[in-house]
C-alpha cells in the first residue's frame, strides 16, 4: 500500500512538472523575439510572416540611422537583401518614424525590408545590446543557430547565412 501511495504521488508529481514545463515553453515562445518579429509589421504596412521564405536561412539585422556603423553598411544589407538563397529581415531601433525611415533610405539609395521597432519589443526580446547585430536561423528555425554583432562584409554575411543553412 505504501508503494502505491509512493508510485501515486511520483506520477503526479511528473506531471505537475511536465505540465509546468508545457506551459512555460509555450509563453516563452509567444513572447520570444522571433514571435513578437513574426507578428510584426514593416515600414510599409506587410506582415512579417508573409515575407519569411521558410525553407531558406533568415537572417535578423539589427540596425539604426543613428548607429554610424550600420550606416557604413547599408551597401553589403543591399546586396544582401537581393541574394535569393536567404531571407533578410531588418529592424530598425530608435530610428523615427516609418516616413522618416523611408527618406533615410532614399537618401541612401536602399531599399530592403524594414521593420520599425518603435517601442522596443523585438530588441529587448532579442536582448541587443549592440549595433549591428544580425541572428540567424537555419531553415527548421527550431533555435538560433549563430549571434554575429558588429559590421560585415557581403561575404561574411553568406559565409554564416551557408553555415546555418547546413542545420
Amino acid at each position: 500500500m505504501k508503494l502505491k501511495t509512493i508510485t501515486a504521488c511520483l506520477i503526479i508529481l511528473a506531471l505537475g512538472i511536465y505540465g509546468t514545463y508545457k506551459l512555460t515553453k509555450r509563453h516563452y515562445m509567444a513572447n520570444s523575439g522571433y514571435s513578437i518579429l513574426l507578428h510584426s509589421k514593416t515600414i510599409n504596412g506587410k506582415d512579417v510572416n508573409s515575407l519569411i521564405d521558410k525553407d531558406k536561412p533568415l537572417l535578423v539585422n539589427f540596425w539604426g540611422t543613428w548607429c554610424p556603423d550600420c550606416v557604413g553598411e547599408l551597401a553589403e544589407i543591399e546586396k544582401l537583401s537581393k541574394n535569393k538563397n536567404l531571407t533578410l529581415i531588418t529592424v530598425a531601433q530608435n530610428s523615427g518614424s516609418n516616413e522618416k525611415i523611408k527618406e533615410f533610405m532614399k537618401k541612401k539609395g536602399v531599399n530592403f525590408i524594414v521593420v520599425n521597432d518603435k517601442g522596443d519589443k523585438i530588441v529587448n526580446a532579442y536582448k541587443i545590446f549592440s549595433y549591428p547585430t544580425t541572428y540567424y536561423y537555419s531553415p527548421s528555425r527550431n533555435k538560433t543557430v549563430l549571434k554575429r554583432s558588429g559590421s560585415l562584409k557581403y561575404e561574411e554575411y553568406l559565409f554564416f547565412a551557408d553555415f546555418v543553412n547546413k542545420y
